[in-house]
């Protein structure tokens, strides 16, 4: 038990980023808002206090984006599916070398809708 209080001690700034980062983590886990503005009043008050510079910044930077933040438990939307196609249209342009009919690239970007992964 000595080593365990001697490496927390030595690596103090590790362990507090690490219980951070999980702690932040645990915020997409709640059901409500108003439990996950609690939950990220308390976990930026124990960013900015934390002595670890990168955290401090960061608390500072959600800060001004908490209400971007809670409006995911208003809409539990991402832009993960709308980035994954965007992605598609990027590869099928380079596969092609670029499309000069526009008529037939509508089309292939329509046939990347229907396919099937």
């Amino acid at each position: 038990m000595e080593a365990l209080d001697e490496a927390l001690r030595n690596n103090q700034p590790l362990y507090i980023a690490y219980y951070l980062k999980e702690e932040l983590s645990s915020l997409w886990s709640l059901k409500t808002r108003s439990e996950a503005s609690r939950h990220l009043d308390n976990w930026l008050i124990k960013a900015e206090n934390s002595g670890v510079k990168v955290f401090e910044n960061t608390a500072k930077w959600l800060i001004r984006m908490k209400e971007h933040i809670l409006n995911w438990f208003k809409w539990p939307l991402t832009s993960a599916k709308l980035e994954a196609f965007n992605g598609k249209i990027r590869r099928l342009l380079k596969n092609t070398c670029g499309l000069r009919d526009q008529e037939y690239m509508f089309l292939r970007i329509r046939d990347l809708v229907d396919a099937k992964f």
